[in-house]
């Protein structure tokens, strides 16, 4: 338990220091709707965002109700500013811990594997980045594993603040999940 509150100090403080709003219990909507997210990104980098434009942006089905609702929470919350039309980012960027909102973060995860999934298909190779290993490893290689995907999302995180005239919003998903039960010695 106290390296998870150390942990969590640190993560808080890096955080801070990267304009990064770490969300708590409360801000369960936020990843309730896979949109949001999306909205989030999406809002403060169209002219005129309007819910009907917004949502014709979309890939996937998502309607301008959806949007106008989703832009509505997302002011009151505090994630974006508003004025006539034009959105801004309060934070730079929105880190949930999966230990507070489980749920939410689990069923956001879920729909984006499938649209990840939809991806290999619908999208060309000049546009999507997939790639894969299948390894054989004990728990100490997974946990220096999970150590570098902690520290590679933290680099796309600097890449994507120093970033300007974006055109596109992507979806980064870092992936390690076991393919067998443990074998036994």
């Amino acid at each position: 338990m106290k390296k998870k509150q150390e942990a969590l100090e640190l993560m808080e403080s890096i955080a801070k220091d990267n304009k990064v709003r770490i969300v708590e219990g409360d801000a369960y909507d936020y990843f309730k709707n896979w949109w949001n997210p999306i909205l989030r990104e999406l809002a403060p980098r169209v002219a005129v965002a309007t819910p009907s434009k917004l949502a014709q942006l979309f890939y996937e089905n998502v309607t301008s109700e959806n949007v106008r609702n989703s832009l509505t929470f997302m002011v009151q919350a505090g994630f974006l500013k508003e004025h006539r039309n034009r959105y801004v980012q309060s934070d730079k960027a929105i880190l949930g811990s999966s230990e507070k909102i489980p749920k939410a973060i689990r069923n956001m995860h879920k729909q984006m594997a499938r649209f990840a999934e939809k991806a290999i298909e619908n999208f060309p190779v000049s546009d999507r980045n997939f790639s894969g290993m299948t390894v054989a490893v004990n728990r100490e290689a997974y946990e220096r594993i999970v150590k570098e995907l902690d520290i590679c999302r933290k680099k796309i995180a600097e890449i994507v603040s120093a970033a300007e005239d974006y055109d596109r919003i992507y979806r980064v998903n870092l992936q390690l999940f076991p393919l067998t039960k443990e074998i036994e010695k």
